[in-house]
């Protein structure tokens, strides 16, 4: 699913850093972290 950015208002920029890291993901989906993981990591760091 595309989604044109001038429909929303996004800036090209935020576009093309959204459309990066959909290419990454779906290169290796594996990177990702999990939501509740990454927060669990942030707060074992704090």
């Amino acid at each position: 699913m595309e989604i044109e950015q001038e429909e929303i208002g996004v800036p090209e920029w935020q576009a093309n850093i959204v459309r990066e890291r959909a290419e990454n993901y779906k290169n290796d989906p594996k990177q990702i972290l999990d939501f509740n993981e990454a927060m669990d990591d942030i707060e074992d760091n704090l």
